[in-house]
């Protein structure tokens, strides 16, 4: 083959990479989204910026590996990367690291739910048992 052709098939095959590297990181909003309620505005908010920084990420790549040349295939290859990935890997990821995150979150609000109500118990006992103003002791009558 002629050495065009195999660095071109290179290109493609990074730029699906970089696809695929994209998918990976909007999963990681996706988790975030289904252990963590957001609202309309929230979501917006994460996907403009994810959206900026995977435009500034794309150039930079496209200055990088080609030194700039814009190339259809190029297009081409990051969109199949993303459905590749969309298609297999986060089909099987996203749901179970979601259960495992609300598994984990879960753990942390009882955990301190706990403790809150220990310290709040503990707090009653101790108004109980002094008076502030008489030194320290409940004085009888």
């Amino acid at each position: 083959m002629a050495d065009f052709v195999i660095e071109e098939l290179r290109t493609l095959l990074v730029t699906m990479g970089i696809g695929a590297a994209l998918a990976v990181v909007y999963d990681i909003f996706r988790i975030a989204r289904r252990v963590v309620r957001h609202n309309t505005f929230a979501v917006s908010g994460e996907d403009i910026l994810f959206w900026i920084a995977a435009g500034f990420a794309t150039y930079y790549f496209f200055l990088f590996i080609n030194d700039g040349k814009f190339r259809l295939y190029m297009v081409a290859g990051i969109i199949l990367g993303i459905f590749v990935c969309r298609m297999t890997v986060s089909r099987i990821f996203v749901p179970f690291l979601s259960r495992i995150f609300r598994k984990i979150k879960e753990f942390i609000i009882k955990l301190l739910k706990k403790i809150i109500k220990s310290f709040k118990i503990k707090s009653l006992f101790k108004k109980r048992g002094h008076n502030k103003t008489r030194g320290g002791k409940i004085e009888k009558k």
